[in-house]
């Protein structure tokens, strides 16, 4: 495998890519938006009812394109901001709006960005299916989503500490006008009944960005050079129902924490919590 510096320095949680544009979060909902053909910052903004579920955004992705609207719904995750709370919103996702403004100044608040869904998992607390232990339960991060545009399907997955696996559910992704509108946002919850597919994987240290395309989840994890949670990159299939390769990142000089990982065009980008973006070549 090989990797090339390419790019700027623009740091950050996850992101996504949407043509030549790259849209890179923060873990408080604010969105630095990036040309990559210019190599430039070209707008900002921030999520709307960030206060309301506080969207962590380790795993963020377009879904599928409509042809009345100009860019797909945006979807992130809460993660487990919440873990002290009385909800603690495990396995919760934002869906997002995405609307560009005319005659605003560059780097200003140039897009709005409104909640219309959240889709939450409905058995968190089975433990048979989400959840391995007691208490607080697994201590890895829970309600990681993965968003597959080409085949309308949401992948969830979840880290489960007592079997020391990662395991992965296929759903069909839900439409946006989907669910029961509460304050203009639709609300869906998957049940047992809407699983389409289940499998478990190896154990994954905390994961910190990901995408997939046609059923291909390349994901990324690792804190830095801090064993076991070693940067790394995994890429799961889902078709295949199996990780299919696993690298380890460190190997190849990339010490940082890992934070973001999706495609431009047919490159794989991926990008370190400082935000030095690199070309994967030959994944």
């Amino acid at each position: 495998m090989q990797y090339t510096y390419d790019y700027t320095t623009f740091g950050g949680q996850d992101g996504a890519i949407f043509g030549d544009t790259l849209f890179r979060f923060d873990h408080a909902g604010n969105c630095r938006v990036f040309s990559m053909t210019e190599k430039m910052q070209t707008g900002a903004f921030t999520l709307a009812r960030t206060d309301e579920w506080m969207p962590h955004s380790n795993a963020v992705g377009f879904g599928i394109p409509t042809p009345d609207e100009p860019f797909p719904p945006l979807y992130t995750n809460v993660y487990n901001t919440y873990a002290k709370a009385d909800d603690r919103r495990e396995g919760c996702l934002c869906v997002y709006r995405l609307f560009q403004q005319e005659n605003v100044s560059r780097c200003g608040e140039d897009y709005t960005a409104t909640l219309v869904q959240v889709i939450r998992i409905g058995f968190t607390e089975d433990r048979d299916l989400w959840k391995s232990l007691d208490g607080n339960g697994d201590t890895r991060p829970y309600g990681n989503f993965c968003v597959d545009g080409q085949r309308g399907k949401l992948y969830a997955f979840v880290m489960r500490d007592k079997e020391h696996v990662t395991r992965y559910f296929t759903f069909d992704l839900p439409a946006t006008t989907d669910g029961e509108e509460v304050d203009g946002v639709r609300y869906v919850t998957l049940g047992r009944e809407d699983i389409r597919d289940t499998f478990d994987g190896p154990y994954m240290n905390y994961m910190q960005g990901a995408c997939c395309r046609d059923g291909v989840i390349v994901s990324v994890e690792g804190f830095g050079m801090t064993a076991p949670n070693l940067p790394a990159l995994r890429v799961i299939d889902m078709t295949a129902r199996k990780e299919t390769r696993f690298v380890p990142l460190h190997e190849y000089g990339l010490t940082v924490e890992p934070e973001f990982a999706d495609y431009w065009n047919d490159t794989l980008i991926y990008s370190d919590a400082t935000g030095k973006l690199y070309r994967i070549e030959e994944l």
